[in-house]
C-alpha cells in the first residue's frame, strides 16, 4: 500500500493525501495550524507528512520564500511613506555597514544605583593571584554592580 491509501483506525478521520495538506498549506500560506484545522487534524500531522514528503518540504520552502518577498515589498513600501518603525528596522538590519548598529553598553554601579567610574588605566599582570583576588572581593563587598546584571535580577 501506498502512502496515500493506508486504512485509517476505527473511529479516526480519513488521512489526508500529500494532494490535500499541499493545498491545505497553500490556502493557510504554510502556516501548519491553519492547514491542520482546514483539514480537521493536529499540526503535529502536518509537521511529520512534511518531514516525510520531499514534495510538501519543497512546497514549504517556495511558500516561505514568496512569504518573505511580500513582507520586503510591504517593508520597501512603508520605507517610501517615511514610516520611522520601517526605516528603523531596515536601518538596522541591513545599515550595519554604515554604522547603523544597536550597541548595549554596561555601566557599573554602587549600591546606591550611581554610576562608578571603572577606567582601568593599571597594569593588572603584575598583581599576584592573591592581590586579584583581594581587589575582587572589594569591588563584590562594595556592591558593585554592571546595570544588565541588576537589571536582569529585578525581572
Amino acid at each position: 500500500m501506498n502512502e496515500q491509501s493506508k486504512p485509517n483506525k476505527p473511529g479516526r478521520p480519513p488521512a489526508a493525501t500529500i494532494d490535500q495538506i499541499a493545498e491545505a498549506l497553500e490556502n493557510s500560506v504554510g502556516i501548519f495550524t491553519g492547514a491542520a484545522k482546514l483539514l480537521g487534524c493536529a499540526p503535529n500531522t502536518i509537521s511529520n507528512k512534511v518531514r516525510t514528503s520531499k514534495k510538501l518540504r519543497k512546497l514549504v520552502a517556495e511558500i516561505k520564500y514568496k512569504t518573505v518577498d511580500l513582507a520586503e515589498t510591504q517593508l520597501l513600501i512603508k520605507l517610501k511613506e517615511g514610516n520611522m518603525t520601517a526605516i528603523i528596522f531596515y536601518l538596522k538590519t541591513q545599515g550595519k555597514d554604515r554604522g547603523y548598529v544597536e550597541r548595549i553598553q554596561d555601566q557599573a554601579v554602587g549600591k546606591d544605583g550611581e554610576p562608578i567610574d571603572i577606567n582601568m588605566d593599571r597594569d593588572l599582570s603584575n598583581f599576584t593571584d592573591a592581590e586579584l583576588r583581594k581587589i575582587i572581593d572589594r569591588v563584590e563587598e562594595n556592591g558593585v554592580v554592571t546595570e544588565a546584571k541588576k537589571i536582569k535580577d529585578s525581572e
